[in-house]
């Protein structure tokens, strides 16, 4: 187990035999302590490669703090002494999903801040000191050891489920328009539907990802996709793509891959999409990862300034190709950007993929706090195309709704026979493998309702 610790400069002195002890617990209980504290690794901060990369101490010292953070199994911080920089500090360390212990002798944080990986406490003395880390690293060890057990085979649409079934259940309490058609929506679809259309149907329908943009990380986070790029990772490390290379995040959305390939320590990612609305959204999340290149391009016609060693085409967004020579086209041109050996993960919902429960039923709605979401599924399987009707509305500042918004956006249901169909006629590519949505391989008919295709260029 890797921990990270750190703790403001200003309060060294006062605290500095409690900071001791802290690192001298962690690594009794046989973790390895990454620190400012530990000069050896410190220093190699400040080697002159290193500040003529990023131009100053400071910012060296920010990312030996930011690097140290996300390659951690945790992080704990002495935060006697009150410091903003530690507080942004726990924040990105809850930001890269890492459980957090925060220590003060004069504040119980966990009183003020709530969130399910960070943990507050307020301590006197070495023995008080000495339980609480030590039941905090049995707790990441245990979440440790449950997550490397199952994340690399966590479903993405069962993760994607279990998210979107609380935003169900809280959009059908209450006595509002809203909660009715969300009770009714199960059993009674087309009645609801028609409602819904009688109260809304005169909406502008704007482009595709204007309206979700604002509302989708929150209504699809980062965690839904971690097992994913557990996954990624393991491939890229197969194929010697390394941690310096040029790794691709393709149709990033709000920029949920980039993110995550970032806190496993891949420092050189592009992300881009043809949307402005989610760029938007992606700028705005990934502030606090700047080596992140954010840019708007097009599939068919992105040609990038560096070749990739590596991209993930990932969110099933090749499905927004239509047909066969479409999705030829943006196969193709992404391989053009790929540089030889380099390696190309992309994932499709299959035609069995559309039959989970938030794409069978034809009315489906969902509420947090902040929004409420109707979604409408047309599927028109003859063409074998679906599309997705979609109304939102959000809380201003002040907690008032503000008018619904409307937008369209139409999908192909692919069956795994015509994606095949298409990876085979692509030049000098090897199909490295297809690998269904447990990440294992596709064999005979079967047929998973979403399939990855790992490919090689020749």
């Amino acid at each position: 187990m890797k921990v990270f610790f750190t703790t403001p400069l200003k309060g060294k002195p006062q605290y500095q035999v409690y900071i001791d002890e802290i690192i001298r617990i962690i690594e009794v209980h046989g973790a390895t302590v990454v620190s400012p504290e530990k000069d050896e690794q410190y220093q190699q901060a400040f080697t002159k490669e290193k500040l003529a990369e990023y131009g100053d101490r400071d910012r060296a010292h920010y990312e030996f703090i930011r690097q140290g953070i996300a390659s951690a199994d945790a992080v704990v911080f002495e935060a006697s002494y009150e410091d903003f920089r530690v507080g942004h500090e726990a924040t990105l360390s809850l930001m890269y999903g890492k459980p957090v212990l925060v220590l003060s002798q004069n504040v119980d944080y966990g009183r003020y801040i709530y969130h399910e990986k960070f943990i507050g406490k307020k301590y006197t003395d070495k023995k008080e000191l000495r339980k609480i880390i030590e039941d905090f690293l049995a707790a990441v060890k245990a979440l440790s050891n449950k997550e490397s057990f199952q994340v690399i085979h966590d479903i993405v649409d069962l993760q994607h489920s279990a998210t979107l079934s609380k935003l169900r259940y809280r959009a059908s309490q209450g006595t509002t328009y809203f909660a009715d058609w969300a009770r009714r929506a199960t059993k009674e679809p087309d009645v609801v539907y028609r409602e819904i259309l009688n109260k809304l149907g005169d909406l502008a329908i704007q482009k595709p990802w204007d309206v979700f943009a604002k509302i989708y990380n929150e209504d699809t986070p980062d965690s839904i996709f971690y097992g994913a790029v557990k996954f990624v990772d393991q491939v890229f490390r197969a194929h010697q793509v390394f941690k310096s290379d040029h790794v691709v995040d393709v149709a990033c959305g709000t920029g949920a891959i980039s993110r995550i390939l970032t806190t496993f320590g891949y420092r050189n990612v592009t992300a881009f999409d043809r949307s402005r609305a989610m760029l938007s959204e992606a700028y705005r999340l990934s502030a606090h990862m700047p080596s992140i290149k954010i840019m708007e391009g097009d599939i068919e016609r992105v040609n990038l300034e560096q070749p990739a060693k590596a991209m993930v085409w990932y969110d099933f967004s090749s499905n927004f190709a239509l047909d066969e020579r479409e999705l030829e086209r943006w196969l193709t041109n992404l391989l053009k950007n790929l540089a030889p050996s380099g390696t190309l993960i992309f994932n499709v919902r299959t035609k069995t993929g559309w039959n989970i429960d938030f794409f069978k039923q034809k009315v489906t709605l969902y509420e947090t706090d902040r929004f409420q979401r109707v979604w409408i599924n047309l599927p028109d399987y003859k063409k074998d195309l679906i599309t997705f009707d979609i109304f939102i509305r959000v809380k201003d500042k002040d907690g008032a709704w503000l008018p619904w918004e409307r937008e369209q956006m139409t999908e192909r249901m692919w069956r795994l026979s015509e994606i095949k169909r298409v990876v085979e006629r692509l030049e000098s590519i090897t199909i490295e493998a297809t690998l269904g949505d447990d990440y294992t391989p596709v064999k005979g008919t079967r047929e998973p309702g979403l399939t990855y295709f790992v490919l090689s260029k020749k």
